[in-house]
């Protein structure tokens, strides 16, 4: 009964004609308020289907049961506020950008035995991404500026940044630095309205993506915690769980994920 308290089917009314048998005090949605998009964007909140076809109930599956996360140490927070900005930073400030911060859960001033030990070691440790130079991370990192692409973000950068994020982890855990356990944090930042692409080509005539997957959001922030040994030995599959939770914060939850984990042992076949 449409009087009913609980939950209903509601109706989208499309001229002013009383119907028989349906009570005034029942809401509607009026069509020449929403139109086709409003009327099909509104049942799909109801029935928790996102534009690309998942329920969320989907996207939680395919998420794993994750920790509870240590806060960074108040150490960590006070070295990098004593760190001026950079020419830079700033330019990366103002960009559609990464940041990525790795930490131990414990804090220990000498980590490193000088920066010279440091410097080393982050020259040992670039990780080499098929088709790209050596890198290092760095912990502010702009989205990538690839014209053809039209402003999306493409599926396969997040991969890869997640990717190389743990793969340069895991070489850190190797070397005893992040004792007792590691976090890893990803954050995104003004990537409210863009689009997630994969396309075939630079044409983008076919996209793997295949719907209209954007962030609602201006930034997010993931975070894993993870045991040294963890990081050594799953590194590729926490990195995919990762990148798989990015994809839902734009709105894409049924990704082919077979897919996307040849693409991630191709790309980082020597890792």
């Amino acid at each position: 009964m449409l009087l009913d308290k609980s939950e209903y089917i509601l109706p989208v009314r499309f001229d002013d004609t009383e119907i028989p048998g349906l009570p005034p005090t029942v809401g509607y949605l009026a069509f020449a308020d929403h139109g086709v998009r409003g009327i099909c964007e509104a049942l799909l909140e109801k029935l928790q289907i996102s534009p690309c076809g998942a329920t969320t109930q989907t996207a939680t599956s395919q998420a794993t049961t994750t920790r509870t996360v240590t806060p960074e140490p108040s150490e960590y927070l006070e070295q990098r506020r004593r760190l001026p900005d950079t020419e830079i930073l700033t330019k990366i400030y103002a960009k559609l950008r990464w940041r990525i911060g790795i930490y131990s859960t414990e804090f220990r001033k000498a980590r490193f035995r000088d920066l010279d030990h440091c410097l080393q070691f982050m020259r040992s440790a670039s990780v080499r991404v098929e088709g790209w130079f050596p890198r290092v991370f760095a912990h502010h990192r702009a989205l990538d500026e690839i014209p053809q692409l039209g402003g999306r973000v493409h599926v396969l950068e997040i991969l890869d940044t997640t990717t190389a994020a743990f793969e340069f982890t895991s070489r850190m855990t190797e070397q005893r630095l992040l004792l007792p356990e590691a976090v890893i944090t990803f954050e995104m930042h003004g990537v409210d309205g863009r689009l997630l692409t994969w396309p075939a080509d630079v044409f983008r005539d076919t996209d793997a993506v295949g719907c209209e997957a954007w962030c609602q959001e201006s930034e997010f922030r993931i975070a894993r915690q993870a045991t040294p040994t963890d990081f050594q030995t799953r590194k590729r599959e926490l990195a995919l769980e990762t990148a798989l939770e990015i994809y839902g914060h734009f709105g894409w939850l049924n990704p082919p994920v077979d897919r996307l984990a040849d693409a991630q042992s191709k790309r980082f076949s020597s890792g």
